[in-house]
């Protein structure tokens, strides 16, 4: 009877944890942050957090360390700010990755996972007002192109509550940008896209072998 009791109590507690739900936030302001969130608990994904300062961290051994490797990703780093930069000088970028991003996801995903809008605006300003008018109706397209593919896949809320505006500015200087995306599904579903992942590499790999 004692060992039906824990049976059952394992299976209560394996179907408990294969029903919560994981929500992930992205969010970009000034740069890129995405979170996920357990039981409403934040587990910090990127960027990482910071270490805790460790005295060990600042020997001359380890100051030696670190030299040799910022010496040879210094190359590499220049390019990614160089990335950057550009991404921010061009909010159209933003917006293209994000739908090139949904829409890989959402194919691997569809009928799983669940998409909210929580925040989507974007005031558009270059300085000058023809470019600015430019550029706004760039950034306008690229928005509803996104909306767009959400509302292919009908598999995302938030409608109503959203904050979406896209708006032109021709006095401020720069483009700000806020978007902030809940993308949230079962852990159950996670390893059913998995399981399905598996069997999609298994298929291709007979495929190649028949070849």
């Amino acid at each position: 009877m004692i060992a039906l009791w824990i049976l059952f109590g394992v299976f209560a507690l394996l179907a408990l944890l294969l029903s919560l739900k994981l929500c992930f936030h992205i969010e970009y302001k000034e740069e890129l942050a995405v979170t996920l969130r357990v039981l409403g608990i934040p587990i910090p994904l990127y960027p990482r957090k910071q270490k805790r300062i460790d005295p060990s961290d600042y020997s001359l051994r380890a100051l030696r360390k670190k030299r040799k490797k910022a010496a040879k990703k210094k190359e590499k780093r220049q390019e990614v700010t160089q990335r950057q930069t550009a991404r921010k000088k061009d909010p159209t970028s933003v917006l293209s990755f994000l739908r090139r991003f949904l829409r890989i996801l959402l194919d691997k995903t569809f009928g799983y996972l669940r998409i909210r809008v929580k925040r989507l605006k974007i005031r558009v300003a270059t300085g000058d007002p023809a470019s600015t008018a430019i550029l706004f109706g760039a950034v306008n397209s690229a928005a509803i192109y996104l909306l767009e593919l959400l509302d292919r896949y009908g598999n995302w809320d938030g409608k109503k509550n959203a904050e979406l505006s896209v708006q032109p500015d021709f006095i401020a200087p720069k483009t700000t940008v806020d978007i902030h995306l809940v993308l949230s599904l079962r852990v159950w579903h996670a390893f059913a896209i998995l399981f399905g992942v598996f069997l999609t590499h298994l298929e291709n790999k007979k495929q190649e072998n028949k070849a």
